[in-house]
């Protein structure tokens, strides 16, 4: 009853990324549980995010370093409906993701207390801005730890449903987000159309070449989301811009997704200038040995429960991604289980948070 307190208390704090002063509100009430549950807690500023919020215990020499990895930040939106159970679900923006993970990491840290393991925890304020304010302290924590558990929310999909299955993850697609800008000399449609060029056609041309770089075979898309440019009807348009989301399952098909998607950019068919910027590139999260130790402990903890885990890819990136590139093994999907991500009528089951300490306790115990 205590956590679901707690949940409800931190439901109730609008973090969307955007607000650091109510981030800030989340990490502060998270620091005091932490050290409350016997851990040195240390607030961390920046001026472009909330505080990164980092808790360890005592180091055992000869145990494997753990790293226990939340956001405190939620997607902004203008509805916001407060904490509130209904039979046996709760509700409230952002619960899933991830307020209810950062009660199940808080669950965790309360029953793993002791100097017997090497636990380091790490709440980013804006993971769903990509986690870049603080990224090169988190980069170097991620060097220094074997084992990666990420709290973003447990989902159902078409394999398996909540409580007879678990979908947990240890791979994730790589995605980028770029923009381009082309410039022309313009002018009026009526008199110069014949010595001008139009930048809309360029990019149209972009556009068509970007979209064919697509693969759903092999997990590769790119999605052109944002266009704008021209002055009027009758003016040959001086300027143009595009924003193109890409992403893909491998890291070889990724940097190869990159690199042709800046070819495109930069290479012009028509006599203007281009600009390419990348605004966002987090590579795909991949497993490796330790992570596959990971899933077999998990799904072997299932097994004796007589519950089904799937193991399938997600398509959406998390702080998961970034962490497994060091050389960690990394396990997602830890958080509550539930659905309607990012929305007002955003819910968990209300016992999923309970399965998920257990889960994590057990997998700790056996490395």
């Amino acid at each position: 009853m205590s956590l679901l307190k707690d949940l409800e208390t931190i439901v109730n704090i609008r973090s969307f990324t955007n607000d650091q002063e109510a981030v800030n509100k989340v990490q502060s009430y998270l620091f005091e549980k932490f050290n409350d549950a016997g851990f040195i807690c240390e607030l961390f500023k920046d001026s472009l995010a909330g505080d990164l919020l980092v808790a360890r215990n005592v180091n055992k020499k000869n145990k494997p370093q753990i790293l226990l990895l939340g956001h405190a930040d939620i997607v902004p939106n203008e509805e916001f409906n407060d904490f509130k159970t209904v039979d046996d679900k709760c509700y409230g923006n952002g619960v899933a993701d991830m307020k209810a993970g950062l009660i199940v990491i808080l669950g965790i840290m309360q029953q793993l207390n002791s100097n017997l393991y090497n636990i380091t925890c790490v709440i980013s304020p804006d993971e769903e801005y990509g986690s870049l304010a603080h990224q090169k302290r988190m980069y170097e924590i991620y060097k220094t730890v074997d084992y990666v558990f990420v709290f973003e929310p447990g989902l159902e999909n078409n394999q398996v449903s909540w409580p007879s299955g678990r979908w947990l993850i240890n791979k994730r697609k790589g995605l980028g987000e770029f923009s381009v800008s082309i410039k022309g000399p313009g002018g009026h449609a009526a008199n110069e159309l014949k010595n001008r060029q139009n930048v809309i056609e360029e990019m149209a041309y972009k556009i068509l070449a970007w979209q064919k770089l697509t693969n759903l075979e092999r997990g590769i898309t790119t999605n052109v989301g944002l266009i704008k440019g021209g002055q009027a009807t009758n003016i040959i348009a001086p300027n143009c811009e595009a924003g193109v989301d890409i992403r893909a399952i491998t890291k070889s098909d990724y940097q190869e997704l990159i690199n042709k998607c800046k070819e495109i950019a930069l290479q012009n068919k028509l006599d203007v200038e281009s600009q390419w910027q990348l605004l966002l590139g987090i590579a795909p999260l991949e497993p490796n040995a330790k992570a596959d130790n990971l899933m077999q402990l998990a799904k072997e903890y299932y097994f004796k429960k007589n519950i089904e885990v799937v193991d399938s890819l997600r398509g959406v990136g998390s702080d998961g991604n970034q962490a497994g590139q060091f050389g960690a093994g990394v396990l997602d999907g830890l958080g509550g289980v539930g659905a309607n991500l990012h929305r007002p009528d955003e819910w968990i089951y209300k016992d999923s948070i309970i399965e998920s300490i257990d889960l994590v306790v057990d997998v700790i115990k056996k490395l």
